[in-house]
């Protein structure tokens, strides 16, 4: 990211593009801010990086548009669970999109929570906790999240350790077919987890967007 001219800016040209984006943000832009929302600084004057996000975590908090376009982005991609428990695979491999199709949801879905209620962590367990500690989050729903975030990251490291010795390259699909019955059944609750939260998350949405 720091070979694109876009993402190095002063610390003015900054405020500037945070008061731009919150403003007059777009479906198109908001994948961009997104990813900028997560920053995090590793080198260099860290008290910088701090007060930026101390000021982005304000401004955001307030903007209701910004909410509804970040939830409206979120929700184009469904956790591919179906009602009774089934999981719908892509293709003949009957695949699954880890990263698209479930663990992206747990991450953009808690984000979502931490701006709405000001919290300015960047790591999703530890936003997860901060919800807690804020009675935002049952603990138990909390503890449930953390689970199926931690279930899917293995599956996919998992998936990733197999095609390094098989020398395919490294992607987010797994393949269910190769699944035993057990890890099925892993996969499954961390979908249905995934899929309650996206549900809350549109209901939010549908409830507060304006017609």
């Amino acid at each position: 990211m720091a070979k694109e001219e876009k993402w190095r800016k002063s610390t003015e040209e900054w405020y500037k593009s945070i008061n731009e984006w919150i403003e007059k943000m777009d479906g198109e832009e908001i994948r961009d801010f997104t990813i900028f929302v997560d920053f995090r600084p590793i080198f260099g004057d860290y008290s910088l990086a701090y007060e930026l996000r101390e000021y982005v975590v304000k401004r955001i908090q307030r903007s209701l548009n910004l909410h509804q376009l970040l939830m409206k982005d979120t929700l184009r991609f469904r956790v591919p669970i179906q009602p009774f428990g089934r999981i719908t695979g892509i293709g003949k491999k009957r695949g699954l999109n880890l990263k698209k199709s479930a663990i992206m949801q747990i991450v953009n879905a808690i984000r979502i929570y931490s701006i709405k209620y000001g919290i300015d962590e960047i790591n999703t367990v530890k936003r997860l906790t901060a919800l807690t500690e804020q009675e935002r989050f049952h603990p138990r729903d909390a503890e449930n999240a953390k689970l199926a975030f931690h279930r899917l990251l293995t599956f996919r490291l998992q998936e990733n350790l197999r095609q390094l010795d098989e020398n395919l390259p490294l992607t987010n699909e797994l393949n269910l077919a190769r699944l035993k019955k057990d890890e099925k059944r892993l996969l499954r609750d961390a979908l249905i987890i995934a899929k309650r939260l996206q549900q809350v998350l549109e209901l939010s949405y549908n409830r507060n967007r304006v017609v």
